[in-house]
Order: C-alpha cells, then sequence, then structure tokens
C-alpha cells in the first residue's frame, strides 16, 4: 500500500496539465477546475475514455462526473449534449496511471 501511495505521488509530480478547466454546459459562466492531484487521485476509482473522447470520472463514493471536448459545442446544440454530459473540458493529456483503471 505504501509503495502504491509513494507511486501516486511520484505520478503528479510528471503531470503536465496540473488540473482540468470544466465548463458547466448548460451555464456557460459556471467553471470549475479540478485539480489533478494526489486527493483527486485517492478519491477516483476510474476513468472510462470514450472513442470520441469524452471522459468519465467515476469516484469512489460513487460520484460521476460525465464530460466531453468544449469542441462539441460548436457542432452539436447544448440541448442535445447535457442528456449525457454536465461539463465540457478545455485540456487533456494522454496519461497511464498505473493505479487507476482507464477504460
Amino acid at each position: 500500500m505504501l509503495n502504491q501511495t509513494h507511486a501516486l505521488m511520484e505520478i503528479t509530480k510528471n503531470i503536465s496539465i496540473k488540473q482540468l478547466r470544466l465548463t458547466n454546459i448548460t451555464d456557460r459562466s459556471k467553471v470549475k477546475h479540478m485539480p489533478i492531484d494526489n486527493a483527486l487521485l485517492h478519491t477516483l476509482g476510474s476513468i472510462i475514455i470514450g472513442k470520441n473522447l469524452d471522459l468519465i470520472f467515476i469516484f469512489r463514493d460513487e460520484n460521476v462526473i460525465s464530460t466531453c471536448p468544449e469542441s462539441w459545442l460548436q457542432v452539436q446544440q447544448p440541448d442535445q449534449l447535457k442528456k449525457n454530459f454536465e461539463w465540457t473540458y478545455s485540456e487533456w493529456t494522454q496519461l497511464w496511471m498505473k493505479y487507476v483503471p482507464i477504460i
């Protein structure tokens, strides 16, 4: 367990993007920043990356955050998107986390 915790701390030191900028699809003025840090990694159960780069964060407490790329708003209407997603994200980096399942 201590080795896994140490490995997660090392992973977060090497991540180039330290946070995701999330914008609410319904209320575009509502912006959140999800830090990619040890606290997130301790509460995150898994990440599902869809073939179209949508991201679903599943937390250990059963909370779920569904996001899609911000560019989708240029192609689809917000009403269509908010059926499946609550947030858009504007940055993402490819990352492999050894102890967090990415599906």
